[in-house]
């Protein structure tokens, strides 16, 4: 085999070995975007949920203008959840703040982690815990 032959080889070789390494990072970082919008998705059915709660009068099953008592009919909502490992929700008068670890059923290994502050006019603060880097990152609001 003439060496301008073997210099194919291995040029093909690397391209094809670089162009694989180049899709895998692509669908990672694809998984991770998704994974976080799902997240981000959830909050705001929660919190959205919370708000007609909180319009709901009291004698309709509702919580007349507070969040207070929201957490036991989302409880039932939630019970079904198979990727739902933890969930905490602290309801105020005029905010509630949820915090959500999300896990791999099949693996029984935790995802991601998640801490929300959702207000009336809409969520005011989100943040996600990177478990490879080990931090909290901010996607809205700051640190109060």
């Amino acid at each position: 085999m003439g060496s301008q032959q073997q210099l194919l080889i291995v040029l093909s070789v690397i391209i094809v070995g670089t162009a694989i390494v180049i899709g895998m990072n692509m669908y990672i970082a694809s998984y991770d975007e998704r994974i976080t919008e799902i997240i981000i998705e959830e909050v705001h059915n929660i919190g959205m949920k919370a708000n007609i709660y909180r319009l709901t009068p009291k004698e309709m099953g509702g919580g007349g203008g507070s969040y207070a008592g929201y957490k036991d009919n989302l409880n039932k909502f939630l019970e079904n959840d198979k990727i739902l490992k933890e969930f905490t929700l602290d309801a105020r008068s005029d905010y509630i703040d949820i915090t959500m670890i999300l896990a791999d059923p099949v693996a029984d290994a935790e995802l991601i982690q998640l801490k929300a502050r959702y207000k009336p006019n809409g969520l005011d603060q989100l943040r996600i815990y990177d478990p490879d880097a080990e931090k909290w990152d901010w996607f809205l609001g700051a640190d109060n």
